[in-house]
């Protein structure tokens, strides 16, 4: 059973990710007054004088210049991240160069009475200074799969708290450590 595992978790992690890129954005209560490209504009177009009917508005994903804009990522950081610690969890980030990403986490352990999962999906916006990354999840889910409970488990919106993590790079893998100095190790995907 334990070959099983591995593709197990990759199935629930492309699931997740997909999962995660659903949702309605939640409000950010820690905005800080910066540009966020990544909402939408509502534009609202000019009645037409030759008729009495009117156009509703039309929502228009507002979207970055890249010749005017700086990246909100450093190169170094965009791409497919992979965690590389051995067990039965795994977790994947992906950051655009327009300070977009995806997160997707999942928990696998097979039990006597069956396989307990738990997953994560997340997407937002990310900020990167030299030497700290600030995410800011905008919507998500955690799906809760327990053989053991009553109810079989649950699925709920994800927290979407900002999160802030070191992050420095160690040749070609990227280290992430959180506030609790707990250190995910990933590899570029």
């Amino acid at each position: 059973m334990k070959p099983l595992l591995p593709a197990l978790a990759s199935a629930a992690l492309a699931v997740v990710l997909l999962l995660s890129a659903c949702g309605a954005p939640a409000t950010d209560p820690d905005f800080d007054g910066s540009p966020d490209t990544t909402r939408p504009t509502t534009v609202t177009p000019r009645p037409d004088p030759t008729t009495a009917v009117t156009t509703p508005p039309t929502t228009v994903p507002a979207r970055p210049d890249p010749t005017t804009v700086p990246a909100a990522l450093p190169a170094t950081l965009v791409g497919s991240w992979v965690s590389t610690g051995e067990g039965n969890a795994e977790m994947i980030y992906e950051f655009d160069a327009d300070g977009t990403y995806r997160y997707a986490g999942v928990l696998m352990q097979q039990r006597p009475s069956g396989l307990f999962s738990f997953e994560v999906g997340a997407a937002g916006t990310a900020r990167a200074t030299r030497t700290r990354i600030t995410l800011r999840p905008q919507r998500g889910t955690q799906t809760l799969k327990d053989p053991d409970s009553p109810d079989g488990g649950w699925q709920r919106p994800a927290d979407t708290t900002p999160k802030v993590l070191r992050w420095r790079m160690s040749g070609d893998k990227l280290l992430l450590t959180d506030d609790e100095d707990i250190t995910v190790t990933y590899r570029r995907q």
